[in-house]
Order: C-alpha cells, then sequence, then structure tokens
C-alpha cells in the first residue's frame, strides 16, 4: 500500500502540485519519522505551483482541443492499452497495431536512460496489460537526437532561458503539413522520489510559429522532449542533454570558446559524444574542490541545484579544498552546505563508482565565484589527462553588465601551480587542475581543446571612489606581520616630475611598511630642480639619498643604467624599485606586498596595478588599468598581438605572469638584476627597453608577475595610456608560448 508520502511523490512528477502539497501536509502528521524529506519536497511543490501560476500557462488552455484530445492525467490512468513508461510516468502509446515503440523514440529516451542515469527499475518498458517488456535498445546517433525532431514540419527554431530556472521554446511548423501535435517535456528528478517529472505539456496546431514554456524542476538536469498525436501515441522525441549550455544559462559562455560560431546545439552534439565515451572508460576529472574562504555559501556552484546536478548525473560531491580552522557554529553551516541532500542519501550505494572516479581523475580546484566547464565535468580520461584536455589553468572570465564580456584565460605552463594561483590573503581566485610534480611534463595547455571552467567577475565596473581606494582586502595575510622588513632601493627617473608630486611620493614611501629602505637615487629631471629635490629629501631621508645631475636627450635605459651604477653596496637579498612617471604609492602595503611576491619560485620582477585620471569627452574620469602586457587572441585573428589591456577591473585579484612591466613602476631582485646585466646589451630604446630586458629574462624561464592586490595612483596618465607599447614588437625569443598569461577576447 502506498503512504501518503510516495502518492504525494507520485502528484508531484505528474505535476500535479496542489494535490501534492495537500497530501504531504498529511503526511507530516502521519509519518513524522520522514518529517524533514517531506518538508523538503512540500517546498519544492509549493515553489513549482507559484512559478506555473505566475509564469506559465500551458498553450492546452488557450486553444480549442482536439475531439480525440487524450490528457496527461488520462494517459497516466489508462490500463486497458498497451503504454510506454519511463521514471514511474506513462510517456504515451506505442504505435498502433503491433505495439511497438517508434525507433526514433526508442533511440533517445534509451539514450537519455544513460546521461540521467536511471536505474533499471525506472527504464523503459512497455506495459502490456500484466506484462512489462523491456525494448532493445537500436542503433545510437546521438548527435541527431540533441534539440532537434525527426518530423519534418516541427522544428524548434530558438531555445534560451526565459529567468534563472525556466526555458522559451521558439517552434516552427510547416504549415503544409498543418498536422497537430502534443509536445511534452520531462526531466527525472533525483529530489522527488527519482522518478520523471512533467515540466511541459502543449498541443501545437494552427499557426506557423508558436511559443511555449517548460517549467523546469532544476535548470542543469537533461530535458526529455516527445512528440505525439492527440490521441497519445508517440511519433518523435528529442533531447535537450546539457539546458545551462543555452543562451541565459550559465555555461552558455562555453560556446564562445573554439570553432562552433556560437551554436548550443554544436557543442552539446560533441560534450555528448565525450559524455557517453566518459561513461564507459572513466572521467578525467575525479574531485571537484572548492575553496570557501570568500564564499558565503549561496553561490551557484553551492546551490543545491547544482549539487544535485552534479550528484545524479556526475556521480559527483563538492568538497571543500583546505578549509580553514572555523568557530562550531560556521563549521557546522559548511557541514550542511557540503552534505548530500536529503533524499539522495538513502540511494548512495547507487554510485559505488565514485570512490574510483575520485581515486582516478585530477582535482579541479575553483574559487566560489567560478563552476567547472561542462567540457570539464563530461571528458573522458581515454582522450587524456583534465590538464592536457582542458588546461591546468584555462578558465573563461565573464563580467556581466549592460555588454557581456568575455575573455579566454590561458596560464603558461610554468606558471600554473597552487604557488601562483593564491593571493596575499591564501585565498584561491582562478580555475586550477591540481598535478603532482612528477606530471609536469605532460602538460600541454595550448593544445587543449577546451576550458576547465567559467569564473564570473567579482565586481561589475567600479565607481571612481571605489578605484581610489586600494583593492587589497585590509589584511594581506599574517606573513606580512612576520616576514623580515625587505631591504629596498628606490631608483627615480622620471624625466617630467612636477615638485609637488615627488613630495607626495616621498611621503608616502615614509608610511609604506614591513620594508627597510636603504638609499633612494634620483636623476633630476632638470638643473634647476636640485635645491628644491634636496630639501624634500633631507626632510627625512638625510644620509640615504643620492641626487644625480640630468642630462640633456638621455634615454629612458641610460637613465637607469647610470642611477643603478651608482647604487652603493648590492647586497644579494636587497630589491629595487623602479620609478619612471610621476607616482604616489598610496596604499602603504604596496612595496612589501611586491617584495613578498618575489619568493615565489622563477619570479624575477613584480608590478602593481595603476590608478589615475584620464580626459574622456573633456571629462576627467578615473580609471585602472594594468601596468603589464598580455599576449592577447583577438576575435578572427590568428596572430598573437601584444597589449596592455584594460582586465584590471575584472581580473581576479591574483598574481598574473604577463609578458613585461611599463616602465611606470616595477621592482627586481637585485641579484637577478647584477646577474642579468641590467639594460647593457638591451639595444631598445625608451620603454621597449624594459620589454627587450623582459623578454631576455623570459628565455632563462623567468617570472613577471602583476599583482592586483596594490595599486599605485599614476599621474600625467593620459600620456600612458597612448603609449606605444601597443605597437610594441616583441623579441624573436617572446611569443604567444611565453612565460605569461594569453588573453584571448571573446565575443560579446
Amino acid at each position: 500500500m502506498f503512504s501518503l508520502f510516495m502518492l504525494a511523490n507520485q502528484e508531484h512528477r505528474l505535476g500535479n502540485y496542489a494535490t501534492a502539497i495537500d497530501l504531504y501536509r498529511r503526511a507530516l502528521q502521519a509519518e513524522t519519522k520522514l518529517a524533514s524529506m517531506i518538508q523538503f519536497n512540500l517546498g519544492l511543490a509549493q515553489q513549482r505551483l507559484l512559478k506555473i501560476t505566475k509564469e506559465s500557462i500551458p498553450l492546452s488552455t488557450k486553444i480549442d482541443l482536439p475531439t480525440d484530445w487524450v490528457p496527461h492525467e488520462t494517459l497516466q490512468n489508462s490500463s486497458n492499452i498497451p503504454r510506454i513508461v519511463l521514471g514511474g510516468m506513462v510517456l504515451g502509446y506505442p504505435e498502433k497495431g503491433n505495439n511497438t515503440i517508434p525507433p526514433r523514440v526508442a533511440e533517445c529516451v534509451r539514450l537519455y536512460e544513460q546521461i540521467s542515469q536511471i536505474q533499471d527499475w525506472h527504464c523503459l518498458r512497455i506495459i502490456t496489460g500484466e506484462n512489462l517488456t523491456r525494448p532493445p535498445s537500436p542503433t545510437s546517433n546521438p548527435s541527431a537526437l540533441v534539440h532537434a525532431f525527426a518530423t519534418k514540419d516541427v522544428t524548434l527554431a530558438a531555445i534560451w532561458y526565459a529567468n534563472s530556472r525556466d526555458l522559451h521554446l521558439s517552434i516552427e511548423k510547416e504549415p503544409s503539413f498543418n498536422l497537430t501535435h502534443v509536445l511534452r517535456a520531462y526531466q527525472y528528478d533525483p529530489v522527488v522520489g527519482g522518478g520523471l517529472v512533467l515540466v511541459g505539456d502543449y498541443v501545437l496546431q494552427g499557426a506557423d510559429w508558436q511559443l511555449t514554456d517548460l517549467v523546469l524542476v532544476n535548470p542543469y538536469l537533461p530535458v526529455l522532449l516527445t512528440l505525439g498525436a492527440p490521441d497519445g501515441y508517440l511519433t518523435d522525441a528529442a533531447l535537450i542533454p546539457y539546458p545551462s549550455l543555452l543562451p541565459g544559462g550559465i555555461h552558455e559562455h562555453e560556446c564562445y570558446v573554439g570553432t562552433l560560431g556560437n551554436d548550443p546545439k554544436s557543442l552539446a552534439q560533441v560534450l555528448l559524444q565525450e559524455h557517453l565515451l566518459a561513461l564507459r572508460h572513466g572521467w578525467a576529472m575525479g574531485q571537484l574542490q572548492v575553496d570557501i574562504r570568500e564564499a558565503i555559501g549561496i553561490e551557484a556552484i553551492l546551490s543545491n541545484d547544482f549539487k544535485e546536478w552534479l550528484w545524479s548525473i556526475f556521480s559527483l560531491r563538492i568538497k571543500p579544498w583546505r578549509p580553514p580552522d572555523l568557530s562550531q557554529a560556521l563549521a557546522e553551516y559548511w557541514q550542511e552546505v557540503f552534505s548530500t541532500p536529503p533524499l539522495m542519501r538513502s540511494a548512495e550505494k547507487k554510485f559505488s563508482s565514485q570512490s574510483a572516479r575520485e581515486r582516478e581523475g585530477r582535482v579541479l580546484l575553483c574559487p566560489p565565484h567560478a563552476i567547472p566547464s561542462l567540457r570539464a565535468l563530461t571528458i573522458s580520461r581515454s582522450l587524456g589527462e583534465l590538464e592536457q584536455t582542458c588546461g591546468v589553468s584555462q578558465f573563461i572570465l565573464v563580467q556581466e553588465g549592460p555588454l557581456t564580456q568575455r575573455w579566454r584565460l590561458r596560464w603558461p605552463d610554468m606558471a600554473a601551480n597552487p604557488g601562483l594561483a593564491v593571493a596575499q590573503d591564501d585565498a584561491i581566485r582562478v580555475p586550477l587542475v591540481l598535478v603532482g610534480k612528477n606530471d609536469v611534463t605532460k602538460q600541454n595547455p595550448e593544445n587543449s581543446l577546451g576550458v576547465s571552467a567559467i569564473l564570473m567577475s567579482e565586481t561589475v565596473a567600479a565607481n571612481a571612489l571605489q578605484l581610489i581606494m586600494p583593492i587589497a582586502p585590509d589584511f594581506a595575510g599574517p606573513s606580512l606581520q612576520t616576514i623580515t622588513p625587505a631591504e629596498v632601493d628606490v631608483v627615480v627617473t622620471a624625466v617630467d616630475l612636477p615638485t609637488e608630486i615627488f613630495s607626495a611620493f616621498l611621503d608616502s614611501l615614509l608610511l609604506q611598511r614591513v620594508i627597510s629602505l636603504r638609499q633612494i637615487v634620483v636623476i633630476l629631471p632638470s638643473a634647476g630642480d636640485q635645491k628644491t629635490f634636496d630639501k624634500l629629501l633631507k626632510r627625512n631621508y638625510a644620509g640615504r639619498y643620492l641626487l644625480l645631475p640630468a642630462r640633456e636627450a638621455e634615454l629612458y635605459k641610460q637613465r637607469v643604467q647610470r642611477a643603478t651604477a651608482a647604487i652603493k653596496r648590492h647586497p644579494d637579498d636587497a630589491y629595487m624599485v623602479f620609478i619612471n612617471q610621476p607616482l604616489v604609492l598610496h596604499d602603504p602595503r604596496t612595496l612589501a606586498t611586491l617584495a613578498q611576491a618575489l619568493a615565489i619560485p622563477k619570479t624575477a620582477t613584480t608590478s602593481a596595478l595603476l590608478i589615475g585620471n584620464i580626459e574622456t569627452k573633456s571629462k576627467p574620469e578615473t580609471v585602472i588599468f594594468s601596468s603589464s602586457l598580455f599576449p592577447v587572441l583577438r576575435q578572427s585573428k590568428t596572430e598573437t598581438e601584444w597589449h596592455n589591456e584594460n582586465l584590471a577591473v575584472a581580473i581576479p585579484r591574483t598574481t598574473l605572469p604577463v609578458a613585461s612591466h611599463g616602465d611606470a613602476l616595477f621592482m627586481i631582485k637585485t641579484k637577478e638584476w647584477k646577474k642579468s646585466g641590467g639594460f647593457a646589451g638591451i639595444e631598445a630604446e625608451d620603454e621597449n627597453a624594459l620589454h627587450e630586458y623582459s623578454a631576455k629574462l623570459c628565455a632563462r624561464n623567468k617570472l613577471h608577475l602583476l599583482i592586483p592586490n596594490v595599486t599605485v595612483e599614476l599621474h600625467a596618465v593620459t600620456a600612458n595610456l597612448n603609449s606605444s607599447r601597443a605597437g610594441w614588437k616583441p623579441a624573436a625569443n617572446l611569443t604567444c608560448n611565453s612565460n605569461a598569461v594569453c588573453i584571448e577576447v571573446l565575443p560579446s
């Protein structure tokens, strides 16, 4: 005998939400041991009923129904005619006369069983009287089933999200056929008793274009579409394997990577083939971990919908990565966030292969604002390890706003390790495939076919006040409080340096924390500045500065070489900071943070973000931009360009390997400067001298890091933004395979 709870689940799956709600409420009184499960499903039924009443009215209530119309409820209660059953629900009737399922329908449903992980007792059956028959599995052609019917007079013209959960279907009919069809849509819901749920029921007749809605139980779960005659006989079927890939979905941005031309259908076909391959040979991704240091628990990757989808389709749970020490209340909260949803716990034996998957596949580590790509989730181990198929750290960066912007970021081989992905507060900012030290030689991210994850920008376009304030959090990690102060020499070579800006710079230098200033070497902008500059320096830096005279027509690299040659004693554990434009260190952590990043292996130089005012349409505007060069691949171009890409607001606050720094400010280890000979032997002039020097270090497998955690206030920004560096031609030993993050600009 069915319990009230089971009856309520059955009505829930049939879409009879009002009846289900009534039964759930009665079950709460009668079945107290199941109270938590009942309450969970009651909430789902109430939400879905609210959505239907507010947003979706089936077309069948708006048109004149055919005289032979068999409603869905009647299908479920028919017992005197053969029926096609899946997941505890009657889909329709088999072909008249021979009681067989049309091959197209059988093929599509069997494929839906595979990717939805439907168990044997819920699989496709034909019920004839008291007999249940399992139909044979026809030859599979998965691509033909994706987002398309075989019936020529019904075309799924477009599918997109109406909101964060539900889908719009634009359906085109061929007027010459003028046949009436019944379109029904289903999802296999692992929560509501583990059965099929009706999410759409519509009559298609008359007009050559119709718009229908699907009220999804989960925005990620695969959708099965069926076409039938009004009298209940099935004729056709189609599949939406990955709804989140559709426009408006969270994986939509994957469509912009590669050569598929922003076509969700084509990409879904490719992913489906890989998915089926992975079901046979194992998954390249074995674990998904999330860094919770800056999470609050309501991010998309931690939502119940997302966790249910991963668990039921991919046998994958989300786990916290190195969770910090927490209070008891917070620990209990995060334990609940990462726990298995209540109605799934009783079916955990279903996924006995999960431990094998975790043992064999790679770990994908995500920040809380990221989600794993469909490519990473579906790829088979037979095609290679995850770092080969999706890259060690290749991901799509998305900044949403009036105009959605997308970039693909590719980390270089030598920089793809957790040390570089950790920001100053030890939080993970970029998606990363964790590989062992012995596996580095297997990396081949430049040739990888996809991306590992999608990272949503943490901020939208900031206002002027936000830009002026430091980007770094109030704490920069405990290490700044415990490390030995770095010994720093400051080299100022700016030609156009007003005395008021130089005075402000010296004041900001005095406020720098956790550094020990050895000496300041200044090349005077002009002969007339001698007394003024000497007076400013004496105020706080008596005995620790050196003024060098200005020389007419002296080039940038010559000024730098003269200034560094004048520094007394070069201890190997010291650092040099080069200042070549008027700026102010408005953040007291700037120099200590740059020095701390230089401790990362293979790092030679570091730089910060720049803030300043520019004139736009005769109006001053505060901007923030990178002080460094990136290799950039643009849409419809195959050659790499070199740019100071304006990603500063969008990029995550983590260390970014770059091709070269601009000349405004950069820090280098003194021993690295001495070992490389500085600018000696560099042929290029002006700022290109620094680019050529950077290329020289890159050729020796050295890294240049941009540190977005700290910013520098730059004056005379207009000249900087119009810098010739955008047209700079790199040295022959610096290519798109350089030791720098390559940015690919995707369509918006």
